[in-house]
């Protein structure tokens, strides 16, 4: 007998038998099988069991356990789904996952806070306010809670109602120093100055070292007109950060003692940062500016490009390893050279400008918008674009592209100048609305510009610094601004980093873009709330042709 047959056999015999034992009626009782809706669940088990860290699985399985009536596992897998996708930045499955939370589970707090971060993350920022006033209204006030709310309200240019949530913050914690810094920056945006003061000041005897709030004191000493204090208080506030500049006497002393701490992710490095700096220093090094103790931070800086784990896509950001590069980790966006700046005599804007006609020009047009071609004085604009080759400040890695940040360095005296004159030029589109920061962009030929957005500010005036016979398109090179601002209900992210979305939003609502073309010393000033974006560019290769723009923010949206 072949095996085959056997098993044929042995098959035909389990068969009949199992037919017998069907036939039987059994007294005793059995459990039951698996129902049907357990059944429909299997698929959804398996494929977490498969991928337990895929957020979409977990909430797939959420919702078929709604539907099998299984509400408190439900629960349990949105929850899960909703923290899954908030470790991978997947802002909307995070949001679809509490909301499904929310729902199954509404009486205790947890998911409808998680709701409001999970809306307040995917730029939802009205319904973030209204879902946190609920919580607050239901379960009592918290400090987490009341500054979460103040940050929506902030993101929304609702100056008012971020300070009563930030007041109310510091009347349950009198101590906290973050409340209390927030409590002082939206007294600032609220016009209530010497209440941001007192805050400030109250924050600083709880943290004398907080930067943050040196650095706020400093924007509302500017407010006041004390340009001379603000400075130093930006000083402060960026040796903080960074340390006190380097020089060449203690170069060596820094280099062997200065540390990073591999997991901020301030130490991230990308390509192009890395191309940026050994160029700026060759360039310091070659006018004379810095002396041979900077050579080894040169040689090293050059050693990691070639590193085998630097990816070849120059915007990815990867963590080198400190231990191999020592002299990267101990200089890496450090202070190495920031230059003293002597203001030229008389005023830095230019006095040929006709102010009164610019913002009667500004004020007719809708939007308001109006381009300015001369706007500093020569001997402004040469120091201030000498400042931007020579200072290394450029620490904000973009797409792309570096910034330079008014809390982080980028705050000269030529520039807190600038920035006062200006809102004595123009008491009417300007006039008392506070300077809210300002910041530096330096872009590279081989790369791209800044994407479509838009600020919460009132008002924001940019202007390029780099010579016009650096750019390779006269015709092009600047700016485009679009002619519909983004709406007020609209959070940070979703005006910032939500392109597609802007896209859309801009295509259905007939946005016409306006294309402001290169040239240096011209200004764009127009409102902040406008979508806008960095036009294409070719510029000469080289250090000193990489294309600058400068930006200052005034006011907020509701101001």
């Amino acid at each position: 007998m072949g095996l085959r047959t056997l098993l044929g056999r042995v098959q035909e015999r389990l068969e009949r038998r199992a037919e017998t034992l069907s036939s039987v009626v059994v007294p005793a009782r059995v459990a039951p099988g698996p129902t049907a809706a357990d059944e429909s669940l299997f698929p959804l088990r398996r494929a977490v069991a498969l991928a337990p860290e895929d957020a979409r699985a977990s909430l797939a399985l959420a919702h078929g356990l709604e539907q099998a009536g299984r509400i408190e596992d439900a629960a349990r897998s949105a929850c899960s789904a909703a923290h899954l996708a908030r470790r991978r930045a997947d802002a909307e499955t995070e949001l679809e996952a509490c909301r499904t939370w929310a729902r199954l589970e509404p009486a205790p707090p947890e998911p409808a806070i998680a709701l409001a971060a999970a809306l307040a993350a995917a730029g939802h920022a009205a319904e973030a306010a209204e879902a946190y006033e609920r919580v607050i209204a239901a379960h009592g006030p918290r400090v987490d809670l009341l500054v979460a709310l103040g940050a929506v309200n902030d993101e929304m240019g609702r100056s008012d109602d971020a300070f009563r949530a930030y007041g109310r913050a510091v009347e349950l914690e009198p101590e906290n120093a973050g409340a209390l810094i927030y409590a002082g920056v939206a007294a600032r945006d609220a016009g209530r100055v010497a209440e941001g003061e007192a805050y400030l000041e109250r924050a600083l005897r709880v943290v004398p070292d907080s930067a943050h709030a040196i650095f706020n004191l400093g924007l509302l000493r500017m407010d006041r007109g004390g340009l001379d204090a603000a400075a130093r208080d930006f000083d402060a506030a960026r040796a903080l950060r960074r340390g006190e500049p380097w020089t060449d006497a203690v170069v060596g002393q820094r280099l062997a003692t200065s540390r990073c701490d591999p997991r901020d992710m301030d130490w991230g490095c990308t390509r192009f940062k890395l191309e940026h700096d050994i160029e700026q220093l060759g360039y310091l090094r070659a006018a004379g500016k810095i002396g041979a103790g900077y050579d080894a931070v040169i040689a090293e800086y050059r050693r990691a490009l070639g590193d085998p784990s630097l990816p070849a896509d120059p915007y990815s950001m990867v963590p080198l390893d400190p231990s191999r590069y020592p002299t990267l980790a101990a200089s890496y966006k450090r202070p190495l050279h920031v230059p003293a700046i002597v203001l030229p005599q008389g005023p830095m804007i230019s006095e040929s400008l006709h102010w009164g006609d610019i913002e009667a020009r500004y004020l007719g047009s809708e939007p308001n918008m109006v381009s300015i071609d001369g706007l500093l004085a020569p001997g402004a604009l040469e120091a201030l674009r000498v400042w931007c080759l020579e200072a290394t400040v450029w620490n904000d890695v973009k797409a792309g592209y570096l910034g330079a940040s008014m809390h982080d360095g980028f705050a000269n005296p030529l520039l807190l100048r600038i920035a006062a004159e200006l809102r004595e030029r123009m008491p009417r589109v300007i006039g008392e609305r506070p300077l809210q920061t300002m910041w530096a962009f330096k872009y590279d030929s081989q790369y791209g510009g800044t994407g479509v957005h838009a600020h919460e500010a009132a008002v924001k005036l940019n202007f390029w610094v780099t010579p016009d016979e650096a750019n390779l398109d006269p015709g092009g090179g600047g700016l485009l601004v679009h002619s519909r601002e983004a709406p007020q209900d609209w959070g940070f992210r979703r005006f910032n980093v939500e392109a597609a979305e802007i896209r859309r939003f801009l295509e259905s609502s007939g946005s016409e873009a306006i294309r402001v073309p290169y040239r240096a010393n011209r200004a764009m000033l127009f409102d902040s709330g406008l979508f806008h974006e960095t036009d294409t560019f070719r510029f000469k290769p080289g250090y000193e042709n990489r294309r600058v723009n400068i930006t200052l923010l005034y006011g907020t949206r509701d101001r």
